[in-house]
């Protein structure tokens, strides 16, 4: 069987954290009853992000004591990054604010990409709601088929950030490509950057 070491450690972090919460149920229960638990999404409507993070929050105020009601709200902006910030300056501390941010939030820190301020290492990361595959596609009309024609000429492509994992892999594949990254607020405007005319 395959080991997916990070989300181990994700799954350990969660159990540790839970050693702090109150001793019984009912306090817990007690205190989400009747609250409203808001959910910030870090992207813009319709993209994977979005429709995780709804599916996500449409059952999880189930199962949480108390049964609070959740609701979502989108902010997109820089590849989760605005979220992120609201979360850890703006948002309430009290257990009724969770987001859905960008996995590649601590690299964004990491990689001291502009606009951030956050520490990833305070927040409590809950898990992953999915295990992705990306994949990357470009024009025909681009006149890129291979990673050899990647390296010859400017390649336009859409991503949330320069740390979206399509672009982050790309950079990484093509050290010597010239890439043109078109920022949009979430996976569902991304593919616009392979129209005609885009670029």
């Amino acid at each position: 069987m395959k080991r997916h070491p990070v989300r181990t450690t994700v799954v350990a972090a969660t159990l540790l954290g839970a050693a702090t919460l109150p001793a019984a149920a009912d306090d817990v229960a007690d205190f989400y009853r009747g609250k409203r638990i808001n959910f910030v999404i870090g992207y813009g409507t319709g993209g994977g992000y979005d429709i995780y993070a709804r599916l996500f929050a449409r059952f999880i105020g189930e199962h949480i004591p108390g049964n609070p009601t959740v609701v979502t709200q989108n902010m997109p902006g820089a590849g989760s990054r605005r979220a992120a910030n609201w979360l850890y300056a703006i948002a309430p501390k009290d257990g009724t604010v969770i987001a859905c941010l960008g996995q590649a939030t601590p690299t964004d820190q990491a990689l001291g990409q502009p606009g951030i301020q956050f520490d990833a290492r305070k927040f409590n990361w809950i898990g992953n709601l999915v295990v992705v595959n990306n994949i990357m596609f470009v024009s025909a009309a681009s006149g890129v088929a291979t990673i050899d024609d990647a390296k010859k000429k400017t390649l336009s492509i859409g991503a949330t950030g320069a740390s979206s994992p399509p672009s982050s892999r790309l950079c990484r594949a093509i050290p010597a490509a010239a890439i043109s990254i078109w920022p949009w607020s979430g996976a569902s405007w991304t593919g616009a950057a392979a129209i005609p005319g885009r670029q």
